[in-house]
């Protein structure tokens, strides 16, 4: 459900079936072991690293945020009350509040990830239907993925409201909009150095 590189190099992916986070080897892909799991932690869908390397989960089904340490030890969970459902994406900003994204009430809330004190609402509206995942635009705003409207809606990230569809409802077949990236701009070698 979200994988992501450690602070430490190696690869951490949520194990949405078994309410865990498993470790790989970063170069080689072994398996290392447990990263985080039980303490109550259901249906893990994101994952971010935030102060001193701790681990910080959106579980889905008990709607609370989940925080480890490094190395692995249970730290505490926290949530925004009752009104809001289903934490599952979650992402540092620029500013360092963690962004988290409630898929069953359409929003992204905000916390400050050393009191675990809940910010409140930073984006809503503009379509956003079922938020899984998000990310930070090289512009600095904010994309959030629309799952169930298969687009990507984009947020000014200081105010926290709608600037439009960054990728339009299905554009290209796009169909239940989950996780995603970009890319560096990296130079293209032409086509005779690939031997053609």
């Amino acid at each position: 459900r979200a994988i992501a590189f450690g602070p430490d190099g190696h690869l951490y992916v949520n194990s949405g079936a078994t309410d865990q986070v498993l470790k790989y080897d970063g170069h080689t892909g072994a398996f290392l072991g447990i990263a985080a799991g039980g303490a109550g932690m259901d249906g893990p869908v994101g994952l971010a690293f935030g102060p001193g390397g701790n681990l910080y989960i959106g579980a889905a089904l008990n709607n609370r945020v989940y925080v480890f340490s490094p190395s692995g030890v249970f730290l505490r969970n926290f949530f925004c009350g009752g009104s809001f459902s289903a934490s599952v994406g979650v992402l540092f900003d620029a500013g360092g509040r963690l962004l988290v994204a409630q898929s069953q009430t359409n929003n992204v809330l905000a916390f400050d990830p050393l009191t675990d004190a809940c910010l409140g609402v930073v984006a809503s509206g503009g379509g956003l239907n079922i938020p899984i995942h998000m990310i930070l635009a090289p512009d600095g705003n904010l994309l959030v993925g629309s799952f169930g409207n298969d687009s990507v809606l984009k947020y000014d990230s200081s105010t926290g409201l709608p600037i439009g569809a960054f990728v339009p409802s299905g554009l290209g077949g796009l169909d239940g909009t989950h996780n995603f990236a970009f890319m560096p701009d990296v130079p293209v070698p032409a086509m005779s150095s690939w031997g053609i």
